[in-house]
């Protein structure tokens, strides 16, 4: 595992430090708790290793490529995408631990251009059924009827399909071309 940490890319697993183990160890919403105790921020430099390898594991559970053709093709775009300052990533984190990540959307709202695109969305399992990706959308200032680009392939962009109804699916590498 190497991390260049002038970048801050990630190129391999996420470093055993103490807030990426407190972020996996978490154990979630109690089973009396109704709704979690969360507080939406956006992302920090200290957060884009876990947004980088969260959107790269889960997008590979629904790209079937092997890894290195996977991660050669993908990591770059992503990479380019977090750089180009065009998007903007979104937490939803712990009340009582602003470090732990329970939620993240990575959306570019570009105003009265109409440039609107919800690049990836992520909730750990555990806080999946709050309404957390909805909350997040408001946080990027979008609607569910809003017209929008999604640029992520397999089951995040068929559930975004079906959250927006005028949703148009443009391939993250084109879209990083507009």
């Amino acid at each position: 595992m190497s991390l260049d940490r002038g970048r801050g890319v990630l190129s391999g697993d996420v470093p055993d430090t103490e807030p990426a183990t407190a972020r996996m160890n978490h154990p979630g919403p109690g089973p009396l708790d109704d709704e979690p105790d969360i507080v939406l921020r956006d992302a920090g430099p200290g957060d884009r290793n876990f947004i980088l390898d969260s959107w790269l594991r889960s997008l590979r559970q629904d790209v079937r490529a092997p890894a290195q053709l996977f991660y050669g093709h993908y990591r770059p775009l992503v990479t380019r995408l977090l750089d180009s300052g065009r998007a903007r990533v979104h937490l939803a984190v712990d009340g009582a631990d602003p470090d732990y990540i329970a939620s993240w959307l990575c959306a570019t709202n570009e105003g009265d251009s109409w440039v609107c695109a919800v690049h990836y969305a992520f909730t750990k399992n555990v806080f999946r059924g709050f309404g957390l990706c909805r909350r997040l959308l408001g946080r990027a200032h979008l609607a569910e009827s809003d017209p929008i680009d999604y640029t992520a392939p397999g089951s995040t962009a068929e559930k975004l399909a079906e959250k927006f109804r005028a949703a148009n699916y443009v391939p993250l590498e084109k879209w990083l071309e507009s």
